[in-house]
């Protein structure tokens, strides 16, 4: 089987800026279902009839929320070559966009005081054998990719990683505890290292000390609350009737293989699908919080997850789970997520009450230069 592998999508402003083009001849667009006969789901179904056809996209979905509003489009097919169109209930695989939800739940553990930002892994797993360099890293360094943890982007850093078998606590607890016993990749607290791995070490690191999964707790703290239908894994995790991934091929996109699978080792990390309205009330949550509004968390709490704790190699900030930059002037919180399969792109302007987030049933670098552009116009004709 195909070892996890969650693509470095870059967090940097390109993901707006950047210019992409596909050529060839446009495919037929499906009809699109919007969340309501409003002025911006047309405009939305606009933009995206337009970029499915340039890009040769099997499928796009796209919400434009703001504080009181949420406004969704889902257009296209479920997959290359079939028939069924994707639908507002469809669920879109959004790879390390995932992150931010385990920062959030660690934020509502924090609130409740079962966890401080400051918990080390000595503190929360004393009885395992870990390297001296990770004992005092703490929960904030690892959501923040600043505890020195390796990257795990690449199949190449699976390979010495023992079986992984059990329920998804027993795999995680396996990978962690390999991960822990090796020598730093970095110095913690240092230079900031996009890690798969701080993730996976935290979600352990919370089930553990809460004594129940990370999925459940993720169920019961997070998308329960906001009212989310979330799977784990693919979206056909759910029943067949779902859009599948797509891949590059020697002919164009491809669907994915079946046998790869992220995994639960790496879940919290980059494992989640959801509906994209969904994702909306996930980003509604945030955006609200941002502007001083409580609901999951405090606002203050909300402030916490998007303050720049390092900056990643292009200079960008880097919160929990969020890379804060300017756009044109604007504060603008971004992150991109992808397995290779899916493509998911999400950003937050709190004072200009706005987000915005598309997902693509596609990867690639050609595809991800297509979402980008389906970014940069919603967000142009949106942030006003």
């Amino acid at each position: 089987m195909k070892t996890p592998t969650l693509r470095v999508v870059p967090l940097t402003l390109a993901i707006l800026l950047t210019t992409a083009s596909c050529t060839g001849r446009p495919a037929p667009v499906p009809a699109a279902e919007a969340a309501a006969p409003s002025a911006t789901a047309a405009e939305i179904e606009t933009v995206l009839r337009e970029m499915l056809a340039k890009h040769h996209l099997p499928a796009l979905a796209a919400v434009v929320v703001r504080s009181d509003s949420l406004d969704a489009v889902a257009l296209g097919l479920r997959q290359i070559g079939g028939s069924d169109t994707v639908t507002l209930n469809d669920s879109f695989h959004i790879g390390s966009n995932t992150k931010s939800m385990t920062a959030t739940l660690a934020a509502v553990l924090v609130e409740q005081g079962a966890l401080s930002w400051d918990t080390t892994l000595g503190q929360v797993f004393p009885e395992m054998r870990i390297h001296p360099g990770y004992a005092e890293v703490t929960l904030r360094q690892l959501l923040s990719h600043t505890a020195g943890l390796p990257p795990m982007t690449d199949d190449a850093e699976y390979a010495p990683v023992p079986p992984l078998t059990g329920f998804p606590t027993e795999q995680r607890h396996t990978f962690v505890a390999w991960l822990l016993a090796q020598e730093p990749a970095f110095p913690k607290g240092g230079t900031w290292t996009y890690s798969n791995a701080g993730y996976s070490v935290a979600g352990h690191l919370i089930e553990t000390r809460i004594g129940k999964p990370w999925e459940e707790l993720m169920r019961q703290r997070v998308f329960t609350p906001l009212g989310m239908h979330v799977l784990f894994g693919w979206p056909t995790a759910g029943g067949a009737d779902q859009p599948v991934g797509h891949v590059p091929g020697a002919n164009g996109l491809e669907l994915q293989d079946p046998t790869y699978q992220i995994g639960p080792a790496i879940a919290p990390a980059g494992d989640v699908s959801l509906p994209i309205r969904d994702y909306g009330r996930y980003l509604q949550a945030h955006l609200r919080g941002l502007r001083g509004r409580p609901g999951l968390l405090r606002p203050e709490t909300f402030q916490v997850l998007h303050e720049p704790v390092s900056k990643t190699e292009q200079g960008i900030g880097y919160a929990l789970g969020w890379g804060i930059a300017e756009l044109n002037g604007v504060t603008t919180h971004v992150h991109s997520g992808s397995g290779g399969t899916f493509v998911t792109n999400a950003a937050l302007q709190p004072s200009r009450d706005l987000a915005v987030a598309m997902m693509s049933n596609a990867g690639g670098d050609a595809v991800e230069a297509g979402t980008k552009e389906v970014m940069r116009e919603l967000i142009k004709r949106y942030s006003r």
